[in-house]
């Protein structure tokens, strides 16, 4: 240290103790101990100026200052200053004291609200108030002080004049100051900020206060009645105190009083308020809908991003919903404790919702357990059908007329645990589940007329695709009548339709009209199909058939239309095939017209002949052959005779035979 330092101690009017800290000493700060309210007048020298900057340090109770830049020591030390605050003052090159304020400005008196081990560097700034009228303390006496410090007393008019009785005999008493008004506290922590209303809530446990009190006056600060700290109002008499110890959890009732050359003001109207620093619990597991209904409260797959999450907490608290680490929404929880908080997420992929707790005070719970939400906005392809076929087998993946409502509607391609939808129209008639292997089978059941057929995907989240080109499907399950009025003519012309039935030729056509065109027409020996044809545009239909084996056939004809329906069949008409020939007639008797018996042959010159015989078969035809000409036939009769008479033709020899 270059210079002494001087230091006199100023309570109220009264100069109450003085020090000078020599430039030898070393190491040896003076100690000096505090007074509540007092000012701590600086200079140096023999009647020099103060620092214009120096720095300070609060060491435990204690304010350290240093007088110079890079001293390792202090030169003086007010012993329990921040639990008796006051003002520190440094004289001035114009020979008054000002105060010193905090170099930066942005509080003047910051160094009054320095954590433990905490500097400030300050400078002079306004002229100090209130050094007028001084006079040293009872037991203080100018022989008493050094030369410095007697100095620094120099500059406080009238001072040493009245330690030495040269003051005049007027006494008058200085005014008390007014009491402190516009107090107000200030909460600068969490989420919930700014003015604590009175009877309010805060999480802040050292709320900055302030207020207007009388200029330079010592604001005392009292909580429930007791103090917990002063601070210096300024020229323009505003003050603020920040308390050094947190204030405790529960109810407090602040006042505030001035105090001014040793005269205390009242104390102000109380500021009630509650310290809470207490978070609520976490939120228990939310309820958790999405816009279709779908509860997601564990977790899951949607398509639809707008939510609902709902519980219960604490009446008045606002609950926070949160995607991850960001901010969705906010409600408050309601008089009965119940919360419903609508939010939206944004974007497909996994949302983390959780939700939070915020309490009048500001105090932020933990966040409940997320729960994992994943959005799906996108629609699968639209199904590519492979295969339609109805309950007989038939084809109609290109559509078609089918006697037969029990389908079955295939495809492959698909996304595995897809649901399959079937729809005929926009009717739903049918649904499956996407395989393993992306295959996919769904039989549906459908009724008589037309029907359009689709298909669509619909994946785990709710997305559904555009339906697939529809399939024009066709049910007539009404059959055909059956034919009437059939023809059947055998290989010889002959028609068998309405006669005995009897051919020996098994070539044979049925026939028939007023079909319904394109119908199939098929022909029936029995059960047994041996013929089939399709109806004319016309209506008309011919089947040449084959009938095999000699015997009784029963010919019948039936309609299917193009759907498969199938008529009854037609009556039958009864067929006696018979391809068997008789025996050889035995030769028999014949005579001419003279009764002359040529059965075995000769000469006669009569033309006209009679042949005759026996043991034929009742109902066949004996006919009479001259050479290869046919001359006479009978019918032989029941009792299987037969007779023929003929007339030959010229004279010549004849060979008859039957």
């Amino acid at each position: 240290m270059k210079t002494s330092l001087n230091l006199l101690v100023v309570d109220g009017k009264k100069v109450i103790n003085t020090a000078s800290v020599s430039a030898t000493a070393k190491g040896q700060p003076v100690h000096i101990k505090a007074v509540d309210g007092a000012k701590y007048l600086l200079s140096s020298g023999d009647n020099q100026a103060a620092p214009e900057h120096m720095l300070v340090k609060r060491v435990g109770k204690d304010l350290q200052i240093f007088s110079e830049d890079g001293d390792t020591t202090p030169a003086a030390i007010v012993d329990g200053f921040y639990d008796h605050q006051g003002e520190l003052s440094g004289l001035a090159a114009d020979g008054t004291y000002h105060t010193y304020i905090n170099q930066d400005g942005s509080d003047r008196d910051a160094f009054l609200l320095l954590d433990d081990n905490g500097t400030s560097t300050l400078i002079l700034g306004d002229a100090t108030s209130g050094l007028d009228g001084l006079s040293l303390a009872s037991g203080l006496s100018t022989t008493a002080i050094a030369v410095g410090a007697l100095a620094a007393l120099a500059a406080l008019a009238g001072v040493v004049a009245a330690a030495s009785g040269h003051h005049g005999g007027d006494h008058h008493s200085d005014p008390t100051p007014s009491t402190p008004t516009g107090g107000m506290a200030m909460d600068h922590v969490g989420s919930v900020q700014g003015k604590i209303l009175a009877g309010g809530v805060t999480d802040d446990p050292r709320p900055q206060l302030s207020g207007v009190a009388t200029a330079n006056s010592l604001v005392r600060i009292y909580d429930n009645g007791q103090p917990i700290g002063s601070a210096r109002a300024a020229a323009d008499g505003s003050w603020t105190f920040k308390p050094e110890k947190a204030l405790a959890e529960g109810s407090h009732s602040l006042t505030y009083s001035a105090t001014l050359d040793g005269h205390e003001s009242a104390q102000s109207a109380p500021i009630g308020f509650t310290v809470d620093t207490t978070p609520p619990d976490a939120p228990a597991t939310a309820h958790v809908t999405d816009g279709n209904g779908q509860d997601l409260s564990t977790g899951g797959l949607t398509n639809n991003g707008k939510l609902n999450m709902s519980g219960r907490g604490v009446a008045g608290d606002v609950v926070k919903i949160w995607d991850g680490a960001t901010l969705i929404g906010s409600g408050v929880v309601g008089a009965d404790g119940s919360w419903n908080v609508p939010v939206v997420v944004v974007g497909d992929g996994e949302h983390d919702l959780s939700a939070s707790f915020t309490d009048p005070a500001g105090n932020e719970s933990a966040k409940s357990a997320p729960v994992a939400v994943e959005l799906d906005t996108t629609a699968p392809s639209a199904p590519a059908v492979g295969e339609l076929t109805d309950g007989n087998g038939l084809d109609l993946s290109a559509g078609g007329l089918t006697s037969n409502g029990d389908l079955n509607m295939s495809g492959r391609g698909a996304v595995p645990g897809d649901v399959v939808k079937i729809w005929d129209g926009a009717t739903l008639i049918g649904s499956g589940v996407v395989g393993a292997d992306g295959s996919w089978n769904v039989p549906v059941v459908v009724g008589e007329g037309e029907h359009d057929l689709s298909a669509s995907f619909t994946d785990p989240a709710g997305n559904q695709s555009a339906r697939s080109a529809p399939l024009p499907v066709n049910l007539d399950t009404t059959a055909p009548d059956a034919p009437v009025g059939a023809n059947l003519i055998d290989g010889n012309g002959k028609s068998l339709s309405g006669g005995d039935g009897l051919t020996n030729n098994g070539d044979l056509v049925m026939s028939g009209s007023g079909a319904a065109p394109g119908d199939v027409v098929k022909i029936w020996d029995g059960e047994s199909l041996i013929g089939s044809s399709i109806v004319g545009p016309d209506g008309s239909w011919s089947v040449p058939v084959v009938v095999v084996g000699d015997g009784d056939h029963n010919l019948s004809a039936s309609f299917t239309d193009p759907a498969g329906n199938e008529s009854a069949k037609s009556a039958p008409i009864a067929v006696d095939l018979d391809t068997t020939a008789p025996g050889a007639p035995a030769a028999g008797s014949l005579t001419d017209g003279n009764a002359q018996d040529l059965s075995a042959g000769g000469l006669t010159n009569s033309p006209e002949m009679n042949m005759s015989g026996s043991g034929g078969t009742a109902g066949d035809t004996v006919t009479l052959y001259d050479g290869d000409t046919l001359i006479g036939s009978a019918t032989v009769g029941a009792d299987g005779s037969w007779t023929i008479p003929a007339e030959l033709a010229g004279d010549r020899t004849h060979d008859l035979s039957t």
